[in-house]
């Protein structure tokens, strides 16, 4: 597990602080925090604890949360579903047309309404789904969905 790293507390304390400085969201403890170079950042559960990984060759364990640089914190699809109902700021709306071109892998044109921030990382929502994150560049959500997670349209 040389590539993949269980964050100290000092590191946990900050990624706890980018959650709620964006979301208003105060991260649950129950889970552990793993982070790679590259910027990956996993979640897994605190009972993996327990099981000796030290003489696997592992590159990923539990579940992809979000991308995490020195400059960004943006969720992926599975972090924005997790942060996104407590969410209290930093969530855009969208309408259906606008979702199923973010799922198609457009970025959105934001309407005046939707743009009440323009910094940091915004979880997208169409109704009661939580679609992913992304930033807000000229007034355009830039889309950050992976190629391979792109669908046609929504049932």
């Amino acid at each position: 597990m040389a590539e993949l790293q269980v964050l100290n507390t000092r590191k946990v304390k900050q990624f706890k602080k980018i959650i709620l400085e964006q979301w208003g969201v105060d991260f649950d403890d129950s889970y552990l925090v793993l982070w790679r170079p590259d910027g990956s950042t996993y979640i897994v559960n605190k009972e993996i604890k327990k099981i000796d990984l030290s003489k696997l060759r592992i590159k990923n364990l539990g579940l992809f949360f979000a991308e995490w640089s020195r400059k960004d914190f943006c969720l992926s699809i599975e972090g924005s579903q997790i942060i996104g109902p407590k969410a209290k700021r930093n969530v855009i709306e969208f309408d259906k047309k606008q979702a199923e071109e973010w799922l198609l892998g457009q970025d959105a044109e934001l309407t005046e309404k939707q743009l009440t921030e323009t910094k940091g990382c915004f979880i997208v929502k169409y109704k009661k789904d939580f679609l992913g994150s992304g930033k807000i560049k000229n007034k355009v959500l830039q889309n950050s969905v992976p190629k391979t997670r792109r669908i046609g349209s929504i049932v």
